[in-house]
């Protein structure tokens, strides 16, 4: 029987998007590795960004990413991601997202720190909303809503133009 160490990524085995793993929790995988474990991080992020974060590259053994909160799965091993599975949204579905995240935008006049790009993000099997932006400082992003009843107000505007019966809305993170 196989054994699985599986990890939350964001603020649990990397602290944020502007450090990746330290070298000591790179030394326990590899340790993990090295006992035959199966070894595999969840995020709600990219594939390629987990893998970065993760330092896949420096690893040296096969493991294993679950990106997009599970709905992209990919290992990565010499050298590079392998992809399992992908499941990704319609063309139509995004484009209803994106234009209804903008009437949000524009509703609350949220303002992101890190530019419009970096606050809608398409990841293909869910677009993604950070308010201050993805790649805004941890600390504003920690003072931004941490009742998170900004967040709730947004979900339920959300929900006016995008049917649960549908549509998922989470909220994750800090924004």
């Amino acid at each position: 029987m196989k054994k699985w160490v599986v990890c939350d990524g964001d603020q649990t085995l990397y602290h944020d998007v502007y450090h990746p793993v330290s070298d000591d929790m790179l030394k326990v995988i590899k340790s993990l590795l090295s006992k035959e474990y199966e070894f595999c991080v969840v995020s709600g992020t990219q594939a390629s960004e987990i893998a970065r974060l993760v330092r896949s590259n420096e690893i040296g053994k096969k493991h294993h990413i679950l990106a997009t909160s599970g709905a992209s799965y990919f290992t990565y091993s010499n050298g590079k991601l392998n992809q399992v599975y992908e499941f990704e949204l319609s063309k139509e579905d995004k484009k209803k997202i994106i234009d209804v995240l903008g009437k949000l935008i524009d509703k609350y006049n949220i303002k992101a720190m890190t530019g419009k790009d970096d606050q809608i993000q398409d990841r293909k099997s869910q677009i993604t909303f950070s308010a201050l932006g993805r790649n805004a400082r941890l600390e504003a992003k920690n003072g931004y809503d941490p009742d998170k009843k900004k967040r709730k107000m947004h979900v339920k505007f959300l929900r006016e133009y995008l049917p649960e019966k549908k549509y998922a809305i989470n909220i994750g993170g800090t924004t």
